[in-house]
């Protein structure tokens, strides 16, 4: 399967979680890219971000069975670069989709759950078929075990 990961990550956790699901699905044998998303002007963060910003290394999925898309959680929802990422992709319809985040707080049901659906919602509207997503915490976890304990998991999500 060729399998796409669209990734954005401010301080590097979502950038390794996204970098250890990809080893788990090249392991079973899946041709997989990852994309760091990066914007005009560059985000610094929550607050500080401006609302006009462009994405300027969105890939097209037509070219892809499988969209896995990864984000922090900001403020209990996916991260601004994410929704946009999401609103703007071309080519997902009839395509497998899976979001991922990672967040601060110590249960998933902090905003990580919310961001999952949020994403998967949007991605349904363009025609995805959803594949229920992951989460990773930070706070109160070791958050090396547990984003390889997650990535693990990703392939069998998959199918």
């Amino acid at each position: 399967m060729k399998v796409l990961i669209l990734v954005h990550s401010l301080t590097g956790n979502t950038l390794k979680f996204a970098e250890a699901i990809k080893g788990q699905l090249a392991q079973k044998g899946n041709q997989t890219s990852l994309v760091q998303l990066r914007t005009d002007p560059p985000l610094e963060g929550k607050g500080k971000d401006p609302k006009d910003f462009r994405i300027t290394n969105l890939p097209e999925c037509s070219g892809y069975d499988i969209v896995l898309l990864g984000c922090p959680v900001w403020g209990f929802s996916p991260s601004p670069v994410a929704m946009k990422a999401v609103k703007e992709v071309k080519g997902l319809s009839g395509k497998r989709f899976m979001p991922f985040a990672t967040q601060s707080f110590p249960i998933a049901a902090l905003g990580g759950k919310r961001t999952l659906n949020v994403l998967s919602n949007e991605a349904g509207k363009k025609g995805a078929r959803i594949v229920q997503g992951v989460t990773v915490q930070r706070m109160f976890h070791d958050i090396d075990k547990e984003t390889k304990d997650r990535a693990s998991k990703v392939p069998s999500l998959l199918g």
